[in-house]
């Protein structure tokens, strides 16, 4: 990171001396002066360099997760140590340069009738509409059992669902048991209780819907799906039940 170009809104523009610990010493023309990273770059701190600001913003989405995760009930405490697999910036810059997995995934993943279950954990795409928070605070997922039934009847505890906003993971939710059958104003759904983890990634994940909201998707695509995500979140493999 040394030699790295930043800006402050005052001092104007500086070079990175060194990066130990949280401190970010800078270089400008008048004054050094010693920041707090990553929060510095929230703010008081701009770059124009699309390696660090990448790494940055990294570290910020690491941060504001981990704030949020901990303060969600029933959380796993083993989240106070998600720093630990964060890559220091020489990592980050080497596994960049080193052939990374391309986030362009194929969109075809069209559900079927009679659709069957993979061996061991299975993963399922849902489409966050209208009230999806107000369900996740609780801690549940409802869905019409109407052009859903095939595939929602086939969930199983400990599979994984990719919930998308726009095409882009939001949330993942760890199911927590199969689903169970109900009603509300007359109309039959699925009540899927699963533990919801935000994502503070943009991460895209191509499905076709059709007419239905939840989608099965292959292992492969899936694991493919993580890895991505892991890529911008690490914190994510240290989540108990996401791998």
């Amino acid at each position: 990171m040394e030699g790295k170009i930043v800006i402050h809104k005052t001092f104007g523009e500086g070079k990175i001396i060194s990066l130990k610990d949280n401190l970010l010493t800078v270089k400008f023309s008048e004054k050094e002066s010693v920041f707090i990273f990553p929060g510095c770059f929230e703010g008081v701190l701009t770059t124009t360099d699309k390696e660090l600001e990448s790494y940055s913003k990294m570290i910020i989405n690491n941060r504001k997760l981990e704030k949020k995760l901990l303060q969600k009930k029933g959380l796993n405490r083993r989240l106070l140590q998600t720093r630990r697999n964060v890559p220091r910036w020489h990592s980050y810059i080497s596994n960049r340069n080193s052939g990374r997995k391309s986030e362009n995934l194929s969109p075809k993943n069209k559900s079927d009738i009679g659709i069957k279950r993979y061996e061991g954990k299975n993963f399922f795409a849902i489409l966050e509409g209208e009230g999806f928070q107000r369900f996740i605070d609780d801690n549940e997922f409802i869905i019409p059992v109407k052009n859903n039934e095939a595939v929602a009847s086939i969930i199983s505890k400990g599979d994984l669902l990719f919930c998308l906003k726009d095409n882009k993971v939001c949330h993942i939710g760890i199911v927590l048991s199969s689903p169970t059958a109900g009603e509300t104003d007359g109309k039959d759904e699925y009540n899927i209780s699963s533990q919801f983890i935000p994502v503070m990634a943009e991460v895209e994940c191509n499905i076709v819907f059709d007419e239905n909201i939840i989608s099965h998707i292959n292992k492969n695509k899936a694991n493919l799906v993580l890895d991505n995500i892991a890529e911008k979140c690490p914190y994510i493999n240290n989540i108990e039940g996401i791998r």
